[in-house]
């Protein structure tokens, strides 16, 4: 090594120690004997140009500066690990390897274009810019999970899959413009809006079971199959215009519509037997098919007119008026003179 005593006789390992022992963390053995030898060169390159520590120390001070580059030029992984101890949950080993790893490749990248550790930290805290970038960067799964567990009900594994799913196939589409997860997650997190958008895009009969079951009835099987068919159709005639349950989903709740439909349109003759049922005597089996067969026939009417019966169950009862009309008295007498005549 570099033999030299400044004008004092104080050899550069006992400059290096001063320094040390001026800092609050006093240095480790380490970094001393670091910059001891990053002292010891930088005088022998100085010395061919005449210069020695006294010439320095005239206008810096050369063993502090040595000894500050070797503490804040710590080993990478160190760097990184003093990141992640700053961290509420102190970081995870898995991440911690994998920003060392991101560090030092960016770091390979800058030493190209004469860019080192110590530049950067210049400007900006770069082991800790690679430490936050690879936590927030985790895994697609990871994130979809955390998605989920914020979500009053975490959802399923099967939605979790589809949502990982649908997010690596649309960073792989946002790869092919330069965008990658980080970018959106500057304005919008992305995994969670996959989450979301496959929990609400769940299986037809689910999405109409659910509806089904905010309703004090709870609803029928029969009612519930026949909504999820209707809903089936609807889509089925919607996707040739590119439209889908998500299109609807902004501006209306399309099961729920499916459902209500089918509960108010349920069959003719089962409105037929509740209107009856409704009555002091139920009547018979013949005056039930009778109404039956006149709201058919005056269904089929107003059907030419662009009327149906739910547009009619917003003014009136028809089915309970066809009925009524067809065991009132005035019917059956009518009834008797038509047959007579």
């Amino acid at each position: 090594m570099y033999e030299y005593t400044d004008r004092r006789n104080r050899t550069l390992s006992e400059r290096v120690n001063a320094v040390a022992e001026r800092r609050p963390d006093q240095g480790t053995e380490q970094d001393r004997a670091a910059a001891t030898a990053l002292l010891a060169d930088m005088l022998r390159a100085a010395a061919q140009h005449g210069l020695t520590l006294d010439t320095f120390d005239w206008v810096t001070d050369l063993p502090g500066t040595c000894y500050r580059a070797v503490a804040r030029h710590r080993d990478l992984s160190e760097r990184v690990n003093a990141v992640a101890e700053r961290r509420p949950d102190q970081g995870t080993e898995q991440d911690k390897v994998a920003a060392t790893a991101l560090l030092a490749d960016i770091l390979q990248a800058a030493a190209k274009h004469g860019l080192t550790l110590d530049t950067f930290d210049w400007v900006t805290d770069l082991p800790s810019t690679c430490y936050r970038a690879v936590v927030r960067h985790r895994d697609l799964t990871e994130r979809i999970d955390e998605a989920a567990q914020r979500r009053t009900t975490p959802g399923t594994e099967e939605q979790k899959a589809a949502a990982t799913a649908l997010l690596t196939d649309m960073l792989r589409a946002a790869a092919q413009h330069g965008l990658t997860l980080d970018t959106f997650d500057w304005v919008t997190d992305l995994p969670s809006t996959c989450y979301r958008a496959v929990a609400r895009h769940r299986d037809l009969s689910e999405r109409v079971n659910a509806v089904a079951e905010r309703r004090p009835d709870q609803g029928t099987e029969q009612d519930k199959v026949a909504a999820t068919a209707l809903l089936a159709d609807i889509l089925q005639a919607a996707a040739k215009h590119g439209l889908t349950l998500d299109t609807f989903d902004w501006v209306t709740d399309l099961p729920s519509t499916c459902y209500r439909a089918v509960v108010r349109h349920r069959d003719l003759t089962e409105r037929i037997d509740e209107a009856a049922q409704r009555r002091t005597t139920p009547g018979t089996e013949e005056q039930k098919a009778a109404a039956t067969a006149l709201l058919t026939d005056m269904l089929r009417a107003a059907a030419q007119h662009g009327v149906t019966l739910d547009t009619f169950d917003w003014v009136a009862d028809l089915p309970g008026h066809c009925y009524a009309a067809v065991v009132s008295p005035l019917h059956t007498r009518t009834a008797r003179w038509v047959t007579a005549s």
